[in-house]
């Protein structure tokens, strides 16, 4: 899209289911600077089969976004819940058109060719389609085991959608397939060839370049982690793949990541799976991811594995496995065959669980084996690739077109203006205009109008049908208005989960964070005790050896004391002894002669 709206005016035209809204409403938003239109289609006015591809509301909406854009081209991708009609109407304004079939809702109304017990259609049979339809829309059939007679009337209509499907594609300049797979089996189905151009989706390499390069040899390790992306879908086998990995212990682990969505009113697939997940094997379930998220996801993982029952178109998730330089085990199916065709990557066959666990094992017991297939960028064409061809397509698309000799058939016209307006008529009205051509037919030729008579009672009973309808409708209404208020409620009670999860976990590591603040503080005390213990011990060994030493200096001073009494009684002695010399002249003379400086003080 971004390489294309440089040099050209993109305007968008898509589906919307809101069911509080307007049925058939138009309205516009933008999205990143393109304008983008959208259709309200929520099957809420659904009278029968027909509505399934057919709706005038429809046609009507588109119209007049057709009108007031007034494109040079349009590349339709898929008209799934809007209406075939858009490509009749590009062929009256004389809109060049281009169509890439995504996958076969052209041929399958389910779109997958795929049945409701999970087997998928080699062949198609219409037989076996009215059943599966049936059980599909269930709504839009009378109820109870219809008879024969009704019975071959819906087999007609599955007819009618073929005819009007071929009428409708063959509306369209060109036709897009991603696959060479998918380009024969639309010619199987009476498409031109000439028409019908492969030009595979290109993805850029750039975000997934970090993840390649940090890749290392395989080699044996102690589990590897085998992963799926993509929706969770019965389609798209993902059961398979829990059944291939059952016995095989702690020698892998298993990430699903992908949005599990209701699957034809199917809501109970999850559930299922993780009722499925094996004894021993460590299953996660991621639920949705972001697109920018991929490369992050891949490298995560040592096997990428691609389970699909359907004929899958191209294999998107194949060549980003490629990309992030993956091994990739994948079902040898439809367009998934083509990716992994000439060694890249490994196949199984489809819905075998066997054989997808002998793969598995080949890759754990062989390193080389899983180097030799691991992905690569030269395999997966380039956006810029991808554009420079479709662009080509567009080219062919618009170049002008023989014009046809002669004037126009009026009664050509006025037939397809009948047809025109018969399409525009419900189906009680529809039946009763052909009640009266059927007895109006029997009339001029004399027979009995016994077909007319029961078209009549069709009528009468789908006039009924239309009128239980519409009470179940406003009943649909009623129930979804409710559903809706109930969703409302479960999203605030999740919400308010989420912030009182958001809280416990805030006081959880708040508590945690005290616990070890706490365990540190402890710590630090007890550390603090057992030296302040090492210490009181040394201060109470000192003690006792400072009083024992003090108790001696105490006797030691009694000693002194005593000893002190005895030097002051010499003392007394000397001094009276002193005095009694000094006295003497003798012994003055001698002092003086001898210097003794005691005697002199005694000098009168």
């Amino acid at each position: 899209m971004d390489a294309l709206r440089t040099d050209h005016d993109i305007r968008i035209l898509a589906r919307a289911a809101a069911p509080d809204d307007e049925e058939y409403a138009l309205r516009s938003y933008e999205h990143e600077g393109i304008r983008v239109d959208t259709i309200n289609n929520t099957f809420r006015r659904a009278e029968h089969f027909f509505f399934l591809y057919a709706v005038p509301e429809v046609d009507r909406a588109m119209a007049r976004v057709l009108d007031e854009f007034a494109p040079d081209l349009v590349h339709v991708h898929h008209l799934t819940c809007l209406s075939t009609g858009l490509l009749a109407g590009l062929r009256r304004r004389g809109i060049p058109s281009v169509m890439t079939l995504h996958d076969f809702w052209m041929i399958c109304p389910r779109g997958q060719r795929i049945h409701p017990d999970s087997s998928h259609c080699e062949v198609i049979d219409r037989e076996r389609c009215h059943g599966c339809i049936r059980r599909t829309w269930s709504f839009l059939f009378p109820g109870g085991e219809p008879s024969a007679l009704v019975r071959k009337a819906e087999l007609e209509m599955l007819h009618a959608w073929d005819d009007h499907v071929q009428q409708a594609l063959a509306a369209v300049d060109r036709l897009i397939v991603p696959s060479r797979f998918y380009r024969d089996a639309f010619v199987a189905r009476g498409l031109d060839p000439d028409r019908l151009v492969v030009v595979a989706h290109g993805l850029d390499p750039t975000p997934f370049a970090a993840v390649a390069g940090a890749r290392r040899p395989a080699e044996p390790k102690a589990q590897q982690r085998i992963g799926y992306l993509g929706t969770v879908l019965p389609s798209k086998g993902v059961h398979v793949l829990l059944e291939a990995v059952r016995g095989l212990g702690d020698r892998i682990t298993v990430d699903i990541h992908g949005e599990a969505v209701p699957y034809h009113e199917d809501a109970g697939y999850l559930a299922r799976l993780r009722a499925a997940v094996p004894d021993g094997i460590e299953v996660r379930f991621h639920g949705r991811y972001e697109p920018h998220e991929t490369p992050a996801i891949l490298a995560s993982l040592d096997v990428l594995v691609v389970p699909s029952i359907w004929y899958e178109a191209f294999g998107l998730t194949v060549r980003e496995g490629f990309l992030a330089g993956l091994p990739v085990v994948a079902a040898d199916l439809g367009g998934l065959a083509e990716a992994i065709a000439g060694g890249r990557g490994l196949g199984f066959r489809p819905g075998d669980a066997a054989d997808l666990r002998r793969q598995l094992l080949r890759l754990l017991d062989e390193p080389e084996l899983a180097d030799r297939v691991r992905g690569r960028p030269e395999w997966v064409r380039t956006p810029a690739e991808m554009v420079r061809d479709t662009l080509a397509v567009y080219e062919a698309a618009r170049a002008p077109k023989p014009t046809p000799a002669g004037r126009p058939d009026p009664l050509l016209a006025g037939f397809r203006a009948q047809v025109a307006a018969a399409g525009e008529m419900d189906r009680t009205a529809l039946l009763e205009r052909a009640a009266r051509g059927l007895e109006r037919l029997a009339g001029e030729l004399g027979l009995e109008p016994g077909p007319a008579r029961v078209l009549r009672s069709l009528a009468r009973s789908a006039s009924k049908a239309r009128q239980d309808y519409a009470l179940q409708a406003r009943e649909v209404d009623w129930l979804r208005s409710e559903r809706a208020a109930l969703i409302e409620q479960k999203r605030r009670l999740e919400q308010q989960l989420a912030d009182q999860e958001r809280d416990r976990r805030r006081r959880v590591a708040w508590l945690e964070e005290t616990r070890d603040s706490l365990e540190s503080a402890r710590r630090y005390l007890e550390e603090s005790l057992a030296r302040q213990a090492e210490e009181y011990g040394k201060l109470r060994e000192l003690h006792d050896r400072v009083a024992a030493h003090a108790e001696a200096l105490a006797g030691r001073a009694l000693d002194l004391e005593a000893h002190l009494k005895r030097l002051e009684a010499a003392l007394a002695e000397r001094e009276a002894l002193l005095a009694r010399l000094a006295g003497s002249a003798v012994v003055r003379v001698a002092a003086r002669l001898r210097k003794i400086p005691e005697l002199r003080t005694f000098r009168r």
